[in-house]
């Protein structure tokens, strides 16, 4: 006896998954399609399901962000990918490492965005100066004369940050530099963007007195920081954590 399928107009004939499949392109569509407007609800939600079980998440492209072109608004967003870099953790930095802080340099020209942090308190002053970009190069060489500007510029404590060149913004801009070198271009400091920050209060941090030098040129290397009106800076202490000044 022949299996009885659906009467003509019964239930069964028309429920979702039968409507799906009567209707033409529906699962022969090659590539994935946006969201559907089909005109039966049912059809509809069925589709956009199908459509985001196929769909996965791209991961998120850390190194890349393009730029508004506005300083302002290029710093709150270098800002917010660096509050989800630090709540993501894609390199999985342990909480050591990460502290005190981590910093996002963005190079505005090529869109790259480079990440880094501190190195380790019994290595701070091990600097290797073959590693530097000519720039940091010849800034890191004007540090060596104990009695030059390098060290009047900033407050008398700089000696505790340890060698020009082991925190993190001079470290991330180090490799920001090469790469646009590698890229057959000249780089200025001014196609370069900095943001600081502690990992685990997300506080802004200004670049301490090593750094400013170091950074010189870049936006934000100066931020929180306040002209003495003699060609020395201090503290700023009613600083916002704003980098775009």
């Amino acid at each position: 006896m022949p299996p009885k399928g659906p009467k003509s107009g019964s239930k069964a004939k028309s429920t979702i998954v039968n409507k799906v499949l009567n209707v033409d392109g529906t699962f022969r569509t090659p590539e994935p399609r946006g969201r559907s407007n089909h005109p039966d609800p049912d059809v509809r939600n069925l589709d956009n399901k199908i459509d985001d079980i196929k769909r996965e998440d791209k991961p998120r492209d850390w190194g890349s962000m393009d730029s508004t072109g506005d300083k302002k608004k290029d710093h709150d967003k270098l800002k917010d990918r660096w509050n989800e870099y630090i709540d993501e953790n894609p390199d999985g930095w342990s909480n050591k490492k990460r502290q005190p802080c981590v910093s996002a340099v963005w190079d505005r020209e090529s869109g790259r965005v480079y990440y880094d942090h501190n190195v380790n308190k019994r290595d701070k002053w091990n600097m290797d100066p073959d590693e530097l970009d000519p720039i940091l190069r010849e800034r890191y060489n004007k540090s060596l004369d104990r009695d030059g500007d390098f060290w009047k510029l900033q407050p008398p404590d700089q000696d505790r940050h340890g060698a020009p060149g082991t925190h993190s913004e001079t470290r991330a801009l180090n490799r920001a530099l090469k790469d646009a070198r590698a890229d057959g271009r000249e780089p200025w400091m001014e196609d370069f963007m900095i943001h600081n920050g502690n990992p685990k209060s997300k506080e802004s941090m200004r670049s301490c007195g090593n750094c400013t030098q170091m950074c010189d040129g870049t936006h934000g290397s100066k931020a929180g920081w306040k002209s003495d009106g003699s060609g020395g800076y201090t503290e700023d202490t009613s600083w916002n954590g704003d980098f775009s000044v």
